[in-house]
């Protein structure tokens, strides 16, 4: 590229910001974040990044490792926790079959009450007969 050219670049280029900002402005005035006496901002620290330090390293390296411990715990808690509901869960299912049954003994038992009753109401009427008899036999 010629000279010409890169300053003709660099002057729309410069048209452009000096736009985005009276735009920023404009947007700053209207939504009360303009510099009227008060000013609020963030700044960046100098130098970019900083390298870490053994210290720092081993510091992070130890606070990793008490963090994967204590999820190991948590793990083998948990572990322990489902093994236990197995096991509360199969002795649930076991007491449910035992109910199953005594809720069948209930009702054959019923049954049998049923029956007994039944017949208890014939035999009353059999002693009235039976009294009857023992009259009617007196006199002969």
């Amino acid at each position: 590229m010629r000279e010409e050219q890169i300053d003709q670049y660099r002057s729309v280029w410069e048209g452009y910001v000096q736009q985005g900002i009276s735009i920023r402005d404009g947007i700053a005035e209207i939504t009360g974040y303009g510099n009227a006496g008060e000013s609020s901002g963030q700044q960046g620290t100098n130098g970019g990044f900083q390298t870490m330090s053994q210290d720092t390293g081993s510091e992070l390296n130890g606070r990793f490792t008490a963090l994967q411990i204590s999820n190991e715990e948590i793990k083998n808690s948990m572990q322990f926790a489902l093994g236990s509901l197995s096991v509360l869960c199969t002795a649930t299912s076991g007491g449910n079959f035992i109910l199953s049954d005594m809720r069948n003994l209930a009702v054959i038992s019923n049954g049998h009450l049923e029956d007994i009753a039944k017949y208890t109401k014939v035999i009353q009427g059999f002693g009235e007969k039976l009294d009857n008899i023992d009259r009617n036999t007196k006199k002969l």
